[in-house]
């Protein structure tokens, strides 16, 4: 829908990009627990993530304006989303934050770009080995979160750096966060 296209077009990512990744917009979210089936209107700007990992399909449900219920996920933290879509190798890796600013990345700069499924969460050592020998250059570019004291952000892209020897950049502070600004060529 024309609202989807304009939500994501902020941010510099285009509908092929939105289907290259498995980006759709969704109007339901249907949850199975203890083999009951819930039904739940999807807000108006709702998208799953679709992951695949050793034959798995897994979702990830995102409402970006929903202060409760911004995500859903049937994803474990194992899944590194967009990892499927990213060359087998390369002189440069971006690990970033979200999936929409991997695909903000990578739409704008033509830099592949994956993400763990929070910032708060470390690759393991074997993952980060394989990666290693893929990529000449691996860089973590997490949120800046100027507003919380703690900047988990800047503190969690930190751990992952010194814990693997990677490179980090930030944003700014005067631009506040990394969705206050579209990247462009």
């Amino acid at each position: 829908r024309d609202y989807d296209i304009e939500y994501w077009s902020q941010y510099g990512i285009s509908l092929k990009w939105l289907k290259y990744a498995d980006v759709y917009p969704i109007s339901h979210k249907i949850i199975i627990k203890n083999q009951h089936k819930y039904v739940f209107k999807a807000d108006k700007l709702a998208y799953a993530y679709v992951e695949r990992k050793e034959g798995k399909v897994s979702l990830k449900i995102y409402s970006p304006y929903n202060k409760k219920y911004k995500w859903c996920s049937n994803t474990d933290r194992s899944v590194w989303s967009l990892w499927t879509k990213i060359p087998k190798y390369g002189d440069n890796l971006i690990i970033s934050s979200s999936v929409k600013d991997c695909l903000n990345i990578m739409c704008n700069l033509g830099i592949p770009s994956i993400c763990l499924q929070g910032e708060g969460f470390l690759p393991k050592p074997h993952i980060m080995n394989q990666l290693k020998e893929r990529y000449k250059n691996i860089i973590i570019f997490f949120d800046n979160d100027f507003e919380n004291p703690n900047n988990p952000g800047h503190t969690d892209a930190l751990k992952i750096c010194e814990e693997y020897n990677l490179k980090m950049v930030e944003i700014p502070s005067e631009f506040k966060k990394l969705d206050a600004i579209v990247l462009k060529k």
